[in-house]
């Protein structure tokens, strides 16, 4: 992807060049694009040639100075500081220039200059909310909180979406004594965690505000006003008609690119031609025009109410669930083929009035599932295995289904807990709201009483105010329009007229034609708002509402006469969506037929679409569902919010397939989106400028925290730690793993290196989750010659448990010869530690780290195992790809095991016997594993491992451990543990999914979120981790601890060799949607009491949570 930023310009003079090179705004456009990239080296490059080509130039100079802060190599800060106060003293009024300086006194710690250079700047801006709250943080930092909390509540009033103000705020007014004022402000700043909207301040790029992000130079255009007078086309297109046709009482109209020509074509529902039975027709939208087609296989499916469109299968057709008079019928496209899909129909359900439908990831498993309406018996959730089959989801999860006659559902996430929540609007009140708890456990929802008892004849949802959180829109049988949001307890806001009073039609009140309104939220001018659609008369009336004044603007009004039924459709993708509507002018018994287009007008401002897909290469594994729906996402352009979800934005019947069209507000591009998928997973994409497809980033969201060691100047990754203890791990519905809170890893030798007297090495967590560190200790044993070790270490799923104790050894066997099942030959991958794996079978494309079928590995050593001396002891290298809580959920869901590796033993010819049956792997990136063979037959000589774990074997070896009573271990004192935010490492992967990270390319800030609660604050954590004693060091994503060893300072004998053993006590935990306490640090893992809990009361004072 092409990344760009859209940032503000500098106008008018700029000292020494009143107008730049063509050339140099250029190539400061490139320097601002490499920032917004987090290439700070390359970006710095650029303005560097620029400064020396435009010295003169403070705009450039003040960019060079932002990009060499946030360089951080040695010196920078020193020389950026040094060059921003050279500009000062030729520009004193130079306001970028003092609010980048305050922001590196304050880095650096001089505080007093900070706030001096702040003060300058809202002085001369007083509009900078940015620059309040440095001043405030200032204060308060000088001991002034009565005056911090002055410019605390002035940044506030700025922009009350500046977080991190309100925590400043909850510090200084308990200092103040002022409680009540304190908790206030602290629920604030926690509330608006959940609001995309919502930013935090901190010294990152992106982060600090406006005026410390590098600009554009030379002139900008503002973006022509919106032409209100022309959001639509000055008339509508017909897209076909014919005469002689009847229709249900609300015939169904859905938009999906069906034949995937990249094309929105129609369907047509609950229509009829002359006697025929309720067939329906496809409108295929060629290049040539559009054509109507009865003949399409699923037009000759009768009795059709409702399309539901969505990649049931995740092959990247769109399948169709069509709800019915009758039975329900599945039917799924490959290639263009079509074929009705049996299963959903195995589940023993009775024929029903099914009028309308959801096709959702309803328990965020990956796949899509059904939620059918009837209107004549009780509702039902199928429930999509994964496996080929389906299950009814209903009262014993907490959904009943009341024998009520129901016309609609809405899938909404009503309490913002990333899972979707279900409301039936019913044919009369009661209606029903569900709240989602996850893992097939719903609940009624609380305060929902006024809506369930109110009239609606049709409902919508939709954010409308862009404030993180949805709203639902409904419409009496009266034509009574209400907003009910989580704001006002779900009271619902009366909408004020005029919603129809004009052009006279007031008079008329309801519908002519159509049985039922329809609603719909979409932005059909191109400014990033909503505007509400509705059905009244013949016609769909357009207006824009404004929440807070509980009123609604008309903006225009599209005639059909005859009109029975009407959708959005993307037909425009840089102009947005049209209204296609579907009409029948009755004369007698039948009528004639219209289909037209109400299309967008000249008068838009231009939209970016964007399709979202969980799918992506063949062989991955996939989190997400292939259509994307469900997907919730934050759109930014220039100082306008568009914040959606991948759900229907109309009331239907029925729910359509098509890109997401998102107003620029006049802008060239959307500076950022932020997405969240329906597993709960977050991304970003910068500069979306054209229309796309964006895929789910398969990347590691969580393994466990991440080992560095010192290499020259830099870190060098090797591997990770922890894997043993993570902390509300699901393997199932009901089952959580059991953490073990030890890990023990042996260092490969000449990895860990001492430098000036020290073993220096990182323990980071560069990915979206929190670690719970108690102790780490560093061992350094010493062997005798010709003895070698490893540990009785793994991740112990089978007897015998590891113990982490020194295995020692002197004789070991290598493999022979060795064969799998997915490759043949693999002996020269199992020989040697380099890198190069034994292929295993293919995935299971279903669920991440699973095989399609086991890994079956056999190896022949050439001589008897149990000739050894000492024990046989198996010892493995190698790597295994973590699933995820929600991952073997899903996994569970369709009876599809993950089991670990079973190790057998043959003698000869003879048959295989079990002598460790999934007895255990190695826990996460490469490692090295053992498992002792104390069942080995006498004269063993082959062993088969054979496991369906995504595991990649390096080498594999036996070992004769024996008691080496020579061996001396020194436990090295710890002398520096320093938890700092170093940001994250980018990852590279290696052949084979073999991890890696490089420290020396380290962004500032990832697609990530801090799990809610109080971790430790920055700077030394050596009595927190010194010794095992509940006492923890919590941190997480983007952060790491530093830690230095003193090394041992006596001489080995001659012939003598060492290795390092790295203990850690702790656990971690991820954020995964099934990972149990997942958002939350709390409960903590230990109780800490006595001096740990003053120690936790002391450190750990630092409250994050969110983005």
């Amino acid at each position: 992807m092409v990344f760009c930023l859209a940032l503000c310009g500098c106008e008018g003079d700029q000292i020494g060049e009143s107008v730049p090179d063509p050339e140099i705004i250029s190539e400061n456009n490139r320097g601002v694009g490499l920032m917004g990239q987090f290439k700070y080296s390359e970006a710095y490059d650029v303005f560097d040639e620029l400064i020396k080509r435009s010295p003169g130039n403070h705009e450039i100079r003040i960019n060079h100075a932002i990009a060499q802060l946030n360089r951080q190599n040695q010196d920078d800060e020193a020389k950026a500081l040094a060059n921003l106060q050279q500009i000062l003293q030729e520009d004193p009024s130079n306001l970028r220039a003092s609010f980048v300086a305050g922001i590196l006194h304050t880095y650096t710690g001089d505080i007093d200059k900070a706030a001096a250079q702040f003060s300058r700047v809202v002085e001369a801006d007083p509009m900078d909310a940015y620059a309040a709250y440095y001043l405030g943080q200032a204060l308060s930092q000088m001991d002034k909180p009565e005056e911090a909390m002055e410019w605390y509540e002035r940044a506030i009033s700025l922009d009350p979406y500046l977080r991190s103000t309100y925590y400043g705020a909850a510090q200084s007014s308990r200092r103040l004594g002022r409680g009540e004022d304190a908790s206030r402000y602290l629920e604030e700043f926690q509330a608006m965690a959940d609001n995309p909207r919502s930013m935090l301040a901190e010294i990152k790029y992106t982060r600090m505000g406006p005026k410390a992000e590098v600009a554009v130079i030379g002139s900008t255009s503002a973006p022509a006003p919106l032409d209100s007078s022309r959001i639509w086309a000055s008339e509508p297109s017909l897209l076909m008609t014919q005469a002689g046709w009847t229709s249900d009482d609300l015939p169904g109209l859905t938009a999906c690119d069906i034949n995937m020509d990249g094309r929105v074509d129609l369907f047509c529902n609950g229509i009829r031609q002359g006697d025929s039975k309720g067939r329906s027709m496809v409108l295929w939208n060629r290049e040539s025009g559009w054509v109507a087609d009865q003949e399409m296989v699923l037009a000759g499916v009768n009795g059709i109410m409702a399309a539901l469109w969505g990649d049931v299968d995740g092959n990247g057709w769109p399948d169709v669930f069509l709800c019915r008079n009758g039975e329900n019928q599945l039917w799924m496209q490959d290639d263009g083929q079509w074929a009705r899909e049996s299963a959903v129909n195995k589940l023993g359900l009775e024929p029903a009035y099914t009028i309308d439908g959801a096709l959702f990831d309803a328990d965020h498993d990956g796949d899509l599932d059904v939620y059918a309406v009837n209107a004549d018996g009780p509702n039902v959730l199928l429930n999509n295995n994964r496996d080929g089959t389906w299950r009814i989801v209903g009262e014993q999860e907490g959904l009943p289904s009341p024998d009520r006659e129901s016309r609609e559902v809405i899938v909404a996430d009503l309490d913002n807990d990333r899972d979707l929540d279900l409301i039936i609007i019913n044919e009369e009140a009661p209606h029903e709201v569900y709240v989602n708890d996850r893992l097939w456990r719903y609940r009624p929802a609380e305060g929902f009483d006024a809506f369930i008892n109110a009239s609606i004849a049709a409902a919508v949802a939709g954010d409308v105010d862009a404030d993180g959180h949805v709203e639902l829109v409904t419409v009496s049988e009266g034509m009574n329009i209400k907003v009910w949001s989580r704001s006002d307890g779900w009271s619902g806001q009366q909408i004020a007229k005029p919603l129809d009073d004009f052009e006279g039609k007031a008079e008329q009140g309801g519908l002519l034609h159509q049985s039922r309104p329809q609603l719909a939220l979409i932005d059909v001018t191109g400014s990033g708002q909503l505007s509400l659609l509705r059905s009244q008369w013949d016609s769909v009336i357009v207006s824009a509402i404004d929440v807070q004044a509980s009123t609604a603007t008309h903006q225009s009004r599209l005639n059909a006469s005859g009109l029975r039924s009407w959708a959005p459709v993307l037909l425009d993708k840089s102009n947005g969506s049209s209204v296609v509507s579907l009409s029948i002018e009755t004369e007698d018994d039948a009528g004639t037929l219209k289909i037209m287009e109400h299309g967008p007008g000249a008068g838009r401002y231009e939209f970016v679409t964007v399709s979202f897909t969980g799918k992506h290469d063949e062989g991955q594994s996939m989190r997400s569902n292939a259509s994307g729906i469900g997907t919730r996402f934050a759109a930014r352009s220039g100082a306008q919010w568009t914040l959606g979800r991948v759900l229907r934005d109309d009331s239907g019947p029925g729910q359509s397939l098509q890109p997401m069209a998102i107003g620029l507000a006049g802008k060239p591009s959307l500076d950022f989106l932020a997405i969240e998928w329906s597993d709960g997973v977050y991304q970003t994409e910068l500069g979306v400028v054209d229309h796309v497809t964006i895929e789910e980033t398969q990347r590691q969201l969580a393994s466990c925290p991440v080992l560095f060691v010192r290499n020259g100047d830099s870190q060098q990754f090797v591997s990770d730690l922890l894997g043993v203890g993570g902390i509300g791990f699901r393997t199932g519905r009901d089952t959580v793993v059991e953490p073990r809170p030890w890990e023990k890893f042996i260092f490969p030798e000449d990895v860990l290196r001492p430098y000036g007297g020290h073993y220096e090495l990182v323990i980071a967590e560069p990915m979206e989750e929190s670690c719970y560190l108690d102790a780490a200790f560093l061992t350094c044993w010493h062997l005798p010659p010709g003895w070698s070790m490893t540990l009785d270490e793994r991740m112990g799923t089978g007897l015998p448990k590891p113990t982490g104790k020194p295995v020692f050894f002197r004789e070991s066997i290598h493999p022979t010869e060795a064969w799998n099942n997915a490759e043949g030959d693999v002996t020269s991958s199992l020989l040697a530690v380099d890198g190069i794996a034994a292929e295993p079978t293919p995935r299971d494309v279903r669920f991440l780290g699973r095989l399609e079928t086991p890994h079956v590995m056999e190896i022949s050593f050439g001589q008897p195992l149990t000739e050894l001396e000492g024990s046989p002891v198996l010892v493995l290298d190698g790597w295994v790809e973590y699933p995820y809580s929600q991952t073997c959920f899903a996994a569970w869901q369709a009876s599809a095991s993950y089991d670990p590796p079973t190790i057998e033993a043959r003698v000869g010819e003879g048959s295989w016997q079990v002598i460790a049956e999934k007895v255990g792997y190695p826990a996460g990136m490469p490692r090295q594993m053992s498992i002792p063979l104390n069942r080995l037959p006498a004269g063993t000589d082959q062993l088969r491992i054979s496991t369906n774990l995504e595991i990649y074997w390096d080498q594999v070896m036996v070992v004769g451990a024996e008691e080496c009573e020579q061996a001396v271990a020194a436990s090295l004192p710890l002398v520096e543990a320093d938890l700092f935010q170093p940001g994250f490492p980018v990852r590279k992967n290696g052949p084979q999914q073999r991890p890696g990270f490089d420290w020396n390319e380290r962004v500032p800030l990832w697609d990530t979120r801090h799990q809610w609660g109080f971790h430790t604050r920055m700077g030394d954590v050596m009595s927190l981790i010194a010794e095992k004693d509940g006492a923890l060091a919590i941190f997480g994503p983007g952060e790491a601890i530093a830690f230095r060893f003193d090394e041992l300072n006596h001489p080995l004998p001659e012939g003598w060799t060492s290795r390092l053993v790295l203990e850690v006590e702790g656990w971690a935990k991820d954020q995964d949607m099934f990972t149990r306490d997942g958002v939350t640090i709390e409960p903590l893992p230990v109780e800490a009491v006595g001096a740990a809990r003053d120690l936790h009361e002391s450190h750990n004072t630092r409250w994050m949570g969110g983005h």
